[in-house]
């Protein structure tokens, strides 16, 4: 419970706002879950918020807590930071490090007021994804410091290229064949990226559910498992902060969640 505190006192001192989730492991993959209604938007900061039995929390990302997190996921890409690096010489390893519990790490870097969004394979790099507004990484147990620097700023290039990336609509940022079809190594970025439109506009997680397998039928190549989809659903879900809703058992509830389908696809994802 030392390693929790001295970083929760370090997130006090940093001024970031948090909020309390639950790590779990399932199979070979830890799933969070944030504990509010309205997951990271209600973080707060440190001393507002119930610490007594506290092993987990969530740090928002982005304006809140004028950070950048650079989510390496070694477990999908091994090379994912050299990739990143061959790109972006300047990104820099002497900054706040932590190591995660699936073997990942994430890099923390000071960024107020930039223009940028979350986003999963950046740069076109699977394994390489960025936390930053509208978004949140989990903190406490199991997460441990592999270097206390201060978090250093974020370089003015990479500032300008995430920026850049950002600006674009989502469904442009994704590798796609000749034919239009989401192929293998970008299906979950695609799918993820649906989940969060999504979720944003659907409040009953079954047809939240339909919706995503759908979307994986319509464009995947070859479409993934049923399984992976509920896997990818049930993760957005928990990271938009959205709470257990009851199964839709109408035809209203399915005619609203096509219109609403119907509308993100005439607009974009």
């Amino acid at each position: 419970m030392d390693d929790i505190k001295n970083a929760l006192d370090y997130a006090r001192t940093s001024g970031w706002k948090i909020f309390p989730v639950s790590v779990k492991k399932e199979g070979n993959k830890y799933t969070k879950r944030p504990l509010t209604l309205n997951g990271h938007k209600d973080a707060m900061p440190v001393d507002m918020v119930p610490l007594s039995e506290l092993k987990n929390y969530g740090i928002a990302t982005g304006d809140p807590s004028g950070l950048v997190v650079f989510d390496f996921d070694y477990y999908t890409n091994p090379n994912c930071k050299k990739q990143l690096l061959e790109l972006y010489p300047e990104v820099n390893n002497f900054t706040y490090t932590i190591s995660t519990p699936s073997g990942g790490e994430h890099q923390y870097y000071k960024c107020d007021g930039a223009s940028i969004r979350c986003g999963t394979s950046v740069f076109g790099i699977p394994g390489f994804d960025v936390r930053a507004n509208g978004g949140w990484v989990a903190a406490g147990d199991r997460y441990e410091i592999v270097e206390g620097f201060e978090p250093e700023a974020l370089s003015e290039g990479l500032t300008a290229a995430l920026e850049e990336y950002s600006a674009k609509p989502v469904h442009e940022t994704i590798p796609r064949s000749i034919s239009g079809q989401v192929v293998e190594g970008n299906r979950n970025h695609f799918l993820a990226s649906v989940a969060g439109s999504l979720a944003k506009q659907i409040n009953y997680f079954d047809a939240y559910h339909m919706a995503l397998q759908g979307e994986n039928a319509m464009h995947c190549s070859p479409p993934l498992r049923k399984a992976e989809v509920l896997q990818v659903a049930s993760s957005i879900w928990g990271k938009e902060g959205k709470p257990a809703t009851p199964a839709f058992t109408s035809l209203h509830d399915i005619k609203m969640t096509a219109d609403i389908v119907a509308t993100i696809k005439a607009t974009e994802y």
